[in-house]
């Protein structure tokens, strides 16, 4: 009897470590290397429906300004929580002085206008549209009013694919996409009756995601470094323990208006880390980067100036979203000025030298 006992017993394990073998299984953007310096299609950043709890779609912004200051915008439609494609719209003015205005508005059930063929989204009074080249961001919410055009300069680019798949299942997936690496804006923001014109480099990325933040990711940081000579923007994000702790990383590197190195084959090397009292989390003070792609390397550091702005995101949402998230996750962002310096080496063998200014994230999300 002990003979038979002990077989099952070992079938069992062999059934349970297959099972979690099976539920670690990820794909981190695989295919082909995306052609360089070739726009995006419209299609890989208009809307597309779907009916999963769990999905939800983003347009993210983030504009470095002249005058020292600072946009972020993020437009999200999404499934999760009570109702189906939700739309919500969050902006950050951070003004010269260094003041932060945030400004957050929800809306209930497919409350917007989306496009399926090219990036057009209507959420209230606030919209996000355009065809490569020129694009208009318009935010009106409450008392701050943001109308800004892009008028992209460096091509957009993805991780190959674009998407890391999990357990072996296309459907669960994270999808990166940058339409726009690096864009000259110019408008104006009004707050409070008053406007004020503001002019920078920003930046565009897209983002659909077929399930909940904590279960893809738990740490992310990224860089933005866009002087009109050289963009730098990079984004990495740790898997959770489940699927082994890996990193999801890529880089994009342009000269002008170029793309010279854009690839996943990057490391990020975080360090100096600094403890945050409230939370408990650390948070790196200085990250340096390698990447190697097509010939061209570069090798640089990040060093944190700053503090822009921190935000407790759960803090943001509603009460009932803010009750549900709750109970499965935590999400703490904080953005810092920073100082960039960086040697890019090309095919030939000259070496560039780069220092200039750039706007780095890190992002934690999960208990």
């Amino acid at each position: 009897m002990r003979k038979p006992l002990l077989l099952l017993s070992a079938l069992l394990v062999v059934a349970l470590c297959a099972s979690v073998a099976h539920a670690k299984q990820v794909e981190v953007f695989p295919g082909e290397p995306w052609p360089l310096n070739e726009p995006l299609p419209l299609s890989q950043y208009s809307f597309f429906p779907d009916e999963r709890e769990m999905f939800s779609i983003s347009w993210f912004v983030l504009a470095d300004l002249d005058d020292g200051g600072a946009l972020f915008c993020n437009v999200m439609i999404t499934n999760i929580g009570i109702g189906d494609q939700k739309a919500t719209v969050d902006v950050t003015w951070i003004d010269p002085q260094g003041e932060d205005h945030f400004v957050r508005q929800e809306f209930d059930d497919k409350a917007f206008e989306a496009s399926t063929e090219r990036l057009d989204i209507k959420v209230g009074q606030s919209f996000l549209s355009g065809d490569y080249p020129n694009f208009r961001l318009r935010v009106a919410q409450q008392e701050m009013v943001v109308d800004v055009k892009l008028h992209a300069v460096v091509p957009g680019w993805q991780p190959n694919s674009s998407f890391v798949f999990f357990d072996g299942d296309k459907q669960k997936y994270y999808s990166a996409r940058v339409p726009v690496p690096m864009a000259e804006l110019t408008g104006t923001v009004t707050l409070e009756g008053k406007t004020h014109p503001i002019s920078g480099r920003a930046y565009l990325d897209h983002a659909p995601v077929s399930m909940l933040p904590n279960q893809y990711s738990d740490r992310w940081q990224s860089l933005r470094s866009m002087s009109g000579e050289y963009t730098i923007d990079y984004l990495e994000f740790r898997l959770p323990k489940q699927y082994g702790a890996g990193l999801a990383t890529w880089i994009i590197v342009a000269q002008g208006s170029q793309i010279v190195l854009a690839t996943t084959a990057a490391a990020l090397q975080p360090s100096d880390w600094v403890v945050d009292q409230a939370t408990g989390l650390k948070k790196p003070m200085r990250v340096g980067f390698q990447a190697a792609a097509n010939g061209w390397s570069i090798s640089g550091e990040v060093r944190v100036k700053k503090l822009m702005e921190y935000i407790d995101i759960l803090s943001k949402l509603s009460f009932i979203e803010r009750t549900v998230a709750g109970l499965f996750a935590q999400s703490h962002v904080w953005r810092f000025r920073c100082d960039v310096t960086a040697t890019l080496s090309a095919p030939d063998g000259t070496q560039i030298q780069i220092s200039q200014p750039g706007i780095s994230e890190v992002l934690y999300i999960g208990k």
